[in-house]
């Protein structure tokens, strides 16, 4: 199956585009330079999901939007379009608010959106990093002063792969949560941190990544996040395409509870 990502080759004073759900690029190769047009509307939409490579003559003439101009000692002919995940925590909910039994723990299946880098071999230094559709900003906390800022998607979590819909432009992430505690634990949001995780892609070009095991216990108000070693059986084989923007170092993570789960109406 053919993928909006990948290598693409230019010649000098050659322009390049792609429309990518409302999003859309023309990349234009100097001697010393790229030219980069960035063109979307003010309101998009998470669920659209085409994407096309535009005629060249098409993407000469976006001259609409914004121009980043990169300036250095030579142009490489041969550069890539690589999805990567978000640069901090995307904040999603389950279809309905779910309470996980005392020493139990359930599989939920969440999508997030992707970023856009455009970059040569090297893509700890792209030219550009982007999300194709920008989702919106979102503070998640038990309060104004404890908290952080993260990306709220419209698009809910599942118990079944198959009730979730496959999209070019989102990563799927199984979320496993094992209840340690003695109480039912409600589940209403989670803010699950991508920024932690590697991407891969299936042989159906789905984008997965690692499994996110989180053990929690409301006794003691901590959750520990492990990223599992190997992408979920149900992705088939894959192939991994982007590093995690922050490595997890030892693969554990300990946050407390309002950082990462909220039941109550001002986390999101």
């Amino acid at each position: 199956m053919q993928t909006w990502w990948g290598r693409q080759h230019w010649d000098l004073g050659a322009t390049l585009g792609w429309q990518l759900a409302d999003l859309q690029l023309a990349m234009t190769r100097l001697e010393q330079e790229w030219q980069i047009r960035i063109q979307r509307p003010l309101h998009i939409s998470e669920d659209r999901n085409d994407w096309q490579i535009l005629n060249p003559t098409v993407a000469q003439q976006l001259d609409a939007g914004e121009l980043r101009r990169h300036v250095g000692a030579t142009t490489q002919e041969s550069m890539q379009l690589l999805p990567t995940l978000a640069d901090r925590p995307v904040v999603v909910r389950p279809a309905h608010q779910i309470f996980i039994a005392p020493q139990v723990s359930v599989t939920i299946y969440i999508s997030t959106p992707v970023w856009l880098l455009f970059c040569s071999d090297d893509a700890h230094a792209p030219l550009i990093d982007l999300p194709v559709t920008r989702p919106t900003d979102s503070w998640f906390g038990p309060n104004t002063r404890q908290g952080e800022l993260c990306y709220a998607t419209r698009v809910v979590g599942r118990l079944h792969l198959q009730e979730l819909s496959q999209h070019p432009f989102r990563a799927v992430t199984p979320v496993r949560i094992y209840n340690g505690g003695s109480q039912a634990f409600p589940l209403q949001r989670l803010a699950v941190p991508v920024q932690f995780l590697p991407l891969y892609v299936s042989e159906a070009s789905r984008l997965w990544t690692p499994t996110l095991n989180v053990y929690c216990d409301a006794g003691t108000q901590q959750a520990e996040i492990r990223m599992a070693n190997r992408v979920d059986n149900a992705a088939g084989p894959t192939t991994l395409l982007a590093p995690p923007r922050t490595p997890l170092g030892t693969g554990n993570l300990v946050r407390a509870l309002d950082m990462l789960f909220s039941n109550r109406g001002n986390g999101v």
